[in-house]
């Protein structure tokens, strides 16, 4: 079966590389409340706290979306 192109090659190279943030839009979107970071070190391992840290963005992303902001 013939594989189908949605993304032209600009577009492709578009969607896989990683977005471009202002100084702004990385201190709102990636700064994590005292509280959280303390609980996070806490984490025995460093994949552990990095995953912890990734579920607390993706859910505030999903809150934010309920939200309509």
């Amino acid at each position: 079966m013939p594989r189908m192109n949605i993304l032209n090659t600009v577009e492709r190279e578009a969607f896989n590389s990683p977005p471009v943030f202002s100084s702004f839009q990385r201190k709102q979107y990636f700064d994590f409340p005292s509280k959280l970071r303390r609980f996070a070190a806490g984490l025995r391992n460093p994949a552990y706290q990095l995953g912890f840290l990734r579920v607390f963005l993706s859910a505030r992303r999903a809150t934010n979306c309920l939200r309509g902001a």
